[in-house]
Formats: structure tokens, sequence, C-alpha cells
């Protein structure tokens, strides 16, 4: 518009100028004029005439172009009037931004997503940047500095701290605008609140994270259960391939045996009726109870094995009336724990028909959401045999334990026969003394009593050794007690090298002070300390040249265990052996039984622990046994 008007000025001057340049031509002085002639002066007076025809004629084109020029202005306002109006009664916040940087207009709507009036923005014009909070005036800044004419839309988001305080997201929507030549005019924004719109989208994108998240687990979960169900499907192809291994092997023995002796088949009629009642009493039954109705159901495997007609209507007590009575709390106290959520896994006794039966009992408990327990459902397994079987074990350990310490008290007859000769040869030599004291005439009584105590000592000395070997060879059942190990291997190294030549042989021990107790029976753990050392001793003899070494050590692991270490500088064990030297009668020694580690082994696994061997990186080798200690084997 200003420069539409500074043509039109300069139009109009420009005609001034002709006029003026036109009536100074007119002018003529007073003498001239009276000379003058029309035929002179024609030529001027159409050339004025002619300028005041072409300045009329401009001067109506300037009106003409100003009327229009009005109505156009007039069309303006009347859209911007429109575009007000519509923009001040809009939901969202509009304003407009003038090529200069200042604001033109905002819509009253800034007061309702911003809590600042109108009046506020286009009094204070950097109001619109302090409202972005800092975190995002990055976005808005970069925003700012983009070049008008490098976009014709563009949109951001960022948030906002309202007058009350509180931060709102924003869609910011920006224009430019330009006139009809294309000149910048500014730009036209428009602001919409989509805090809500945010809030839902971070709840949808939680929602489905949470879903992916459920999808990955269930996913794995199904891939674990895939590959369990894989691998028991390989178990069971192995486990029917064996069968049918052992079936064919079996059709081939029964084909050979029909061949040859046909006359045996009433025997393998019977033998095969045995073995298909073994198998019956060998069947492991399930069972089901509501808990509830208090209602037992069980398989007729169940009911084989607690001896009762199958269909027989059964209840949780019913069955507490076939526990064995020494059981009966044990077996409530697990089912009251399973109820609570404990795994419920037991062997107990029960009473079938007058005879004690062993079963073992693996169960689970199905629970609502509340925690309730709704029913229960597991197995029951025949064990008996087993049990006779552990039993008999057992007590053919406990035989062999007596043989082993009978043969090591037989190689320790001459050292400990050595032993009482000498406290028997200082009792005589102190009997003898004393007499010769007696047989004076002024006998000295304080002699006579040092002598007598050193008697007594001496035949205290004689009994404590014959008290060990009778421990050794007396066969009692296993008597767990508190341990001291240490005590154990001091007491088996002095009865060892009683009567024993250790020339050349270094003893050390390294024991561990404060070392937990450990509940085991002190006269099995002291065969197994003896055995070892004896081994040990043995493998150091075998050398023409020192060194010949036992380091004896003790100390305790992390996980709660005593540890016994017998370590030698011998020959050391090949590898083939030092695979089966546990084995029952397998030896490396001419005169050897073969059943002394085997037996230590026994012993030590009765106790709870473990027992090994293992070349050293140098030379000989170490036997190492572990015991729990005592707060760890009460633990467990």
């Amino acid at each position: 518009m200003a420069g539409k008007k500074e043509h039109t000025g300069k139009t109009l001057l420009m005609i001034a100028c002709m006029i003026l340049i036109g009536a100074a031509a007119t002018v003529r002085t007073p003498a001239h004029a009276a000379l003058s002639a029309w035929e002179d002066h024609s030529m001027e007076v159409m050339f004025i005439a002619l300028l005041f025809l072409i300045a009329g004629g401009v001067i109506a084109y300037l009106m003409m172009n100003i009327r229009m020029r009005r109505r156009v202005e007039r069309k303006l306002r009347n859209s911007e009037l429109n575009y007000r109006t519509v923009a001040d009664f809009t939901y969202d916040w509009e304003y407009w931004v003038g090529s200069d940087g200042t604001l033109r207009y905002t819509s009253p709507s800034c007061e309702r997503v911003t809590g600042y009036r109108r009046e506020e923005f286009l009094a204070d014009p950097g109001l619109r940047e302090r409202i972005v909070v800092p975190e995002d005036r990055e976005i808005w800044d970069a925003h700012r500095r983009e070049k008008p004419e490098g976009y014709d839309l563009r949109f951001i988001e960022f948030r906002i701290r309202r007058k009350d305080g509180e931060v709102r997201w924003i869609e910011h929507t920006c224009v430019p605008v330009r006139d009809d030549a294309g000149g910048f005019m500014g730009y036209r924004a428009s602001n919409r609140d989509i805090t809500d719109r945010k809030a839902a989208q971070d709840h949808l994108d939680m929602y489905r994270e949470h879903l992916e998240r459920l999808v990955r687990e269930r996913t794995a979960e199904l891939e674990a259960e895939i590959d369990s169900r894989r691998q028991k499907e390989e178990e069971l192809d192995l486990y029917r391939r064996d069968l049918e291994r052992l079936v064919r092997e079996r059709t081939a023995e029964l084909e050979d045996e029909i061949t040859r002796r046909k006359s045996a088949q009433d025997a393998l009629a019977v033998s095969e009726a045995n073995l298909r009642r073994a198998q019956d009493v060998a069947v492991i039954g399930g069972w089901n109870l509501d808990l509830k109705s208090g209602e037992l159901a069980w398989t007729d495997g169940v009911y084989r094995i607690f001896g009762l007609p199958p269909g027989t209507r059964l209840d949780y007590e019913s069955f507490l009336a076939s526990v064995h009575p020494d059981d009966l709390e044990y077996v409530n106290k697990s089912w009251s724990d399973a109820l609570k959520g404990a795994p419920y896994d037991i062997e107990h006794r029960i009473v079938v028909n007058g005879a004690v039966k062993w079963v073992r009992e693996k169960a689970e408990v199905e629970f609502d959401d509340n925690g309730v327990p709704l029913k229960g459902s597991g197995i029951v397994q025949d064990i008996t045999r087993r049990k006779q079987a552990q039993e008999q074990q057992y007590i053919l350990r406990q035989q062999l334990a007596q043989v082993s310490r009978v043969a090591t008290a037989g190689e320790l007859t001459a050292a400990l026969a050595h032993e009482i000769n000498q406290p028997l040869a200082a009792i005589l030599a102190n009997a003898q003394a004393a007499l010769h004291i007696l047989d004076g005439k002024a006998p000295d009584l304080a002699e006579l009593h040092e002598i007598l105590d050193d008697i007594i000592n001496d035949n205290k000395r004689a009994r404590e050794v014959i008290s060990r070997v009778r421990s050794l060879l007396r066969k009692e059942p296993s008597k767990p007690e508190e341990v001291d190990i240490n005590s154990v291997i001091h007491d088996a190294i002095r009865l060892m090298k009683q009567g024993s030549d250790f020339t050349g042989v270094s003893v050390r021990t390294e024991l561990a002070d404060g070392l937990e107790p450990v509940m085991a029976d002190r006269i099995q753990v002291g065969q197994v300390v003896i055995n070892l050392f004896a081994n040990a001793f043995e493998a150091v003899s075998e050398l023409s040249e020192p060194p010949r070494n036992i380091v004896v050590t003790t100390r305790m692991d992390v996980e709660g265990e005593v540890i016994v270490s017998v370590e030698d500088t011998g020959k050391g064990i090949d590898e083939g052996s030092l695979r089966r030297i546990f084995e029952p009668f397998y030896t490396t020694k001419e005169t050897g039984l073969g059943l002394g580690l085997s037996i230590s082994r026994s012993i030590i696994e009765a106790h709870g622990g473990r027992l090994s061997a293992f070349r050293n990186p140098d030379r000989g080798s170490t036997f190492s046994f572990s015991l729990p200690a005592k707060n760890k084997a009460d633990v467990v």
C-alpha cells in the first residue's frame, strides 16, 4: 500500500512540473506582447492545451485507481474481520506474526491453552518463547531459525508451562503469509493442546510394550516347552529303542530256549506269570484329592499297593488309617505344609494286612487366585524292595568296614605290641626301684610316691593303647557325635608312628584353627584317616631318595564343609588306576585286598561327604575328603 501511494505522488509532481514549464513558455514582456501575433503563438497555445488535456486524463486515471484501491482495502478489512471472527471463536490458539517479527494478532483461545490473556501476549512479545519448557526450547529455537522460504507448512511438538505451572503438550503448525507478488508478509500459526492425546499415546505405547513383553515371554515359554517336549520325546524315543532292543534280545533268547527245550514251556509260562505279578507289585499309581469334599480317588495300582479292592470309597481319613503310627505325624505335617505351598515328596511306611510297606509319595496342590487350596494330585510308588536293599547295603557296608578295621588292626599289631612293651618295661623298672628303696634302712617315701605315680601313668598309657585297639575291632553300629577332625588326625598320626620306621619321611600338618566340629562316627572317620595316611606312607617309602614328604591339611570351604587332604611326594597314580582306584577289590599293591579306599569312600558318603583323588602337578598324589560341619548338618 505504501509503494502505491509513493508512485501516485511522483506522478502528480511530474504533471505539475510540466504545467509550470508550459506556463513559463507563454510569459512575454510587454514589448514583445505588443508585437506578437496569433500566428506567432498558435503553437504554444495548442501545446498548452494538450498539456492540460493530458493532465486531466492522468488525474482522472489516478482518481479511478484510488477508488479501486479503496475497494480492495475495504475487501481486505472485511476479509481480515471475517478471519478474526473465525479465529476468535476457534478452539485452537491462533496468532499472526508480521514480517518484522511483531505479533499482530492472537486469538482469545490463548488463555484456555496457556492461562495468559491475549493482551499479555500483545504487550510482551517474548512471552511466547518463555512459556516453552527449557528442555524443549532447542526445538522451538531451531524452528524459529529456519528461513520462511524454506518451507510451506511446518509441524513441531513441544511442551509449555501454563501460567498456573501446569505443563502441557502443544502441536504447533505454522505457514508463511505472502502477497500476490510472493513477498513475505509474516506467518500464521495454530497451536493445539495435545496433552490428552499424548497421554493416550503414552498409555497405548506402554500397553503395546506390555503386550510385546508378554508375547516375548510367552514365546520364550512356548519355545522352552517345545524344547522340553522335544527332549522328552528324544528320551522316550531312546527308551523305546532300548525297549525294542531288549525285546529283540529277549525274543531271540526265548526263541533259542524254545528251540532247545520245548519241554520247558510250562515252566516258562509260570515264570512269565511271576514276572507279570512282580510288575503289578512295582506299579506306580496315581491319586486325586478333592479338598472341598475330602473325596480321594485312586488308580488300580494304588489299590494294589494298599491292598484294597478297586472301587473302594476313600477319603483322606481312610488313607491316614493305613499310615504307620510312627509316621502319622510326619505325613500329616508334610501334607499341611504342602497345603501352604511347600513341596510334597516324602517316604513313609504303611501297614497292609499287618505287613509294613515303604512308599514314596510325590504330589502337587492346586490353588485358586486367593491362595486357597482346591485339590491335590500325585503318585504313590512301592519302594519296599529298595528300602530293604538299602538296609542290606548298610549292613554289608558295616561288615566290610569291620573287616577293614580288623585288617588295619592286624597291620598295626607289631606297633601296638611295641608301644605296650614300653609302659610295661617302665612299670617293671619302677617296681624294681621301689623294692630296692624299701630294702634300705630308711626308705625315701617321697621318692616312692613319685615311682608309684610313674607306675600309674604307665599303666594308663597301656590301657589307652588297648582301648584304641578294642574300639577299632569292636563291631558296633555307627554313633554320630560332635568330632574335632584335628584331634582325629593327631590320634591317627600318633597311632601310625608307634612302632613304624619314619626315618627319612617328613610328616607335616597344616591344620586350620577354629574348625567347626563335624557330626560323624569318630572310629569310622579315624579309620579313613589311617587308611589314607598308610597309603601315603607306603607311596613315599618306595622312593630311593628324598624328598619323602607327607602333608596333612584341614580347612573350611565357603559351603560350610570341613576339607581334609593327605598329600604325598610319591610316584603318583597313573590315569588308568585313578579312574578305578575306588572300585571294590581293585588294588595296585601285591598284597592289598582292594577294599580300603572303597570302604573309605562308602564311610565318607554315608556321612554326607565326598572322597576324591588326583595327581599332583609336580609329583605324588593327594587324597581329599569333605564332611559337612555340624551347623550345616543340622540345617540339612
